[in-house]
This record gives C-alpha cells, structure tokens and sequence, in this order.
C-alpha cells in the first residue's frame, strides 16, 4: 500500500533513502517556482514501482502543490515536503486564507481522483491524464509556475527530448548541450538497461541541463 511509503518519501527528502532505478522505472518531471521571488524546487525523480508513483503523488506532490499554490504564493515561497492528509488540513486552515475553503475542496478533490485511479487496474494513461488535468488547474495562478511530467521509462524521455529540439529545428543546440551527436545520444537512452552508472550519468545531466 501507498501509505507504507510514507517514511521512505520522508527519508528521500532528507537525503537518507535512494530509489533503486531500473530502465523500465516510471520517470516524472516536476517544477514549482514562485517567480516572485524564484524560490523553488525542480528535479527529475523514477518510480520503479506503482506504489511508489502512488504514494509520491498522494503525500509529496499534491499536498506541496496545494500549499504552495495558496500559501506559498502569498508567503513567496515554495513548499516541498511529505504532508499527510490531517497535516495538509491543518495547514490550510491555519493560514485562514479568503481562498482556504476553496482549496481545501481542491485538494480533497485531487486525492479523491488519485485514489480512484490507484484502487482501479493500473494504468499510466489515466496518471497521465490525471496529473495533465492538474497543471490545466494550477497553471491558473499568476505568482507560482508548475510544470509536471510523466514518462514510462528513460527511453521515452530521449525520443521526447530529441523530437521536441528536432521539430524546433535546433537539433544543433541539443547536440551541444549533450556534448555528442544525435546517435550518440540516442544510444545512451537506448543502452542504458539495467547499468546504474549510465542511468545516473543520464539524469545528471537531465538535471543539470534541461530542468
């Protein structure tokens, strides 16, 4: 079950737990930036398990959004953390914002979904979709930008990453970033398996260059 995972997440934002990777690991992109004050966190992260996807969404990812989107947009803040539902609740009415009932409806709306979805057969089409539906929302406020993005594996990520430069004719600009040609990079996504060093090289260098 999801919730068992929530001292590993808690672990993982102090650095003390590492995530097993493998090639097939789910990989998902997150931004949250106020750009009042360019506060922020951004970072790629793999899931190599549906209950690790779950429970990342359900106490890491939508409870940071929330508080970032209502109170951290007013503190000039971002929020980042692992917040269990009572604790989310909690927060939000503390801040007695005009807003608060408003994103608390939001917010129990969002766990509601993902644990329709996590207690239904699995399927990344629908996490997708559901964390697509979650950017349309949040992309509405002005002060804090959101970026999320799902991938099934590491391969995907290059073809993305490769077709979206290709189709903005600026192929050149990736092949410099990467410091190898267009096969070359292809072959990195592509050979990665189960090799650890590879894999971490890769995310490296996503991190350092296209967050």
């Amino acid at each position: 079950m999801s919730e068992d995972l929530i001292d590993f997440w808690k672990k993982w934002i102090d650095g003390e737990e590492e995530i097993d990777v493998t090639a097939d690991s789910i990989i998902l992109k997150y931004s949250m930036i106020n750009k009042q004050s360019d506060d922020g966190v951004k970072d790629w992260v793999c899931f190599n398990s549906k209950d690790k996807l779950y429970s990342f969404i359900k106490y890491l990812l939508l409870p940071s959004i929330q508080l970032t989107r209502s109170i951290g947009a007013k503190e000039s803040q971002v929020y980042f953390d692992v917040c269990e539902y009572s604790e989310t609740i909690k927060l939000l009415e503390t801040f007695k914002l005009d807003s608060c009932k408003k994103d608390i409806e939001d917010y129990k709306r969002w766990l509601g979904e993902i644990e329709v979805l996590e207690n239904n057969e699995y399927s990344l089409e629908s996490i997708t979709n559901f964390i697509n539906i979650i950017c349309c929302e949040v992309a509405k406020t002005e002060d804090i930008f959101f970026e999320l993005q799902l991938f099934k594996n590491i391969k995907c990520v290059g073809n993305i990453i490769i077709k979206q430069y290709e189709d903005d004719n600026m192929l050149d600009v990736l092949e410099s970033k990467f410091e190898l040609s267009k096969d070359e990079i292809k072959d990195l996504f592509e050979s990665i398996d189960n090799n650890k060093l590879v894999f971490k090289k890769i995310l490296d260098l996503l991190n350092e260059r296209f967050i």
